[in-house]
């Protein structure tokens, strides 16, 4: 979940200046992508043989105890509506060169399905998708050795995707979700776990439906 803080300050606000805060634009994580590959059956057609785990393409097992159990289930909740709702999902080529370090068929075809969404995505903005401010932060944080000491080599590539693309969030299962209020702070990012994006939404759920 969110840092209690976190959520209990952004909730102080009034209900109309949340709804405009909202992260609007998403960047996907390599490891979103890979769980929502490995568990679209359940995702998009609500397919689960049984209540206490899931079991992935691979044939890999969740129980119901495990962390990754509450994010699939939250990953439903945020596709099952996403064509009703505010929120636009991107992708990169950084997403595309880890998926590819992986060696695995299925979930290039994956990447490439969401690819050809998010650039359906920046064509109806026709030419308007990007004000230049993501380059801007861009070039302070390739400078910014507060964030890149905190992150990986490749979860510090995401973000400076992220970034570029004017982001407001990423979404991830990567432990660098931890240092969300600081980097929300000083870069306006998201750091969402999916069942943290489900929290900071779940007010505003009824206008989607």
């Amino acid at each position: 979940m969110l840092e209690a803080n976190f959520i209990s300050e952004f909730n102080k606000q009034q209900f109309q200046e949340r709804f405009e805060k909202l992260p609007k634009r998403i960047y996907l994580d390599t490891n979103v992508v890979q769980y929502v590959s490995d568990f679209g059956e359940f995702i998009f057609d609500n397919y689960n043989e049984n209540e206490d785990y899931f079991v992935g393409a691979k044939g890999k097992k969740i129980e119901r105890e495990d962390f990754l159990f509450g994010q699939i289930e939250a990953l439903r909740q945020i596709f099952i509506t996403v064509e009703r709702t505010p929120f636009e999902f991107a992708i990169s080529t950084c997403v595309y060169e880890e998926i590819q370090r992986k060696n695995d068929y299925h979930l290039t075809r994956w990447f490439y399905e969401l690819w050809d969404y998010w650039q359906t995505v920046i064509g109806e903005y026709n030419g308007n998708a990007f004000t230049g401010n993501g380059k801007v932060f861009l070039n302070q944080l390739q400078s910014d050795n507060s964030i890149k000491g905190a992150l990986s080599k490749d979860d510090f590539e995401i973000f400076c995707d992220a970034v570029e693309l004017e982001c407001n969030a990423i979404l991830t299962c990567d432990k660098y979700r931890n240092g969300q209020k600081w980097i929300y702070k000083k870069y306006g990012l998201m750091i969402l776990y999916p069942s943290d994006f489900i929290e900071l939404t779940k007010e505003f759920q009824a206008l989607w439906f």
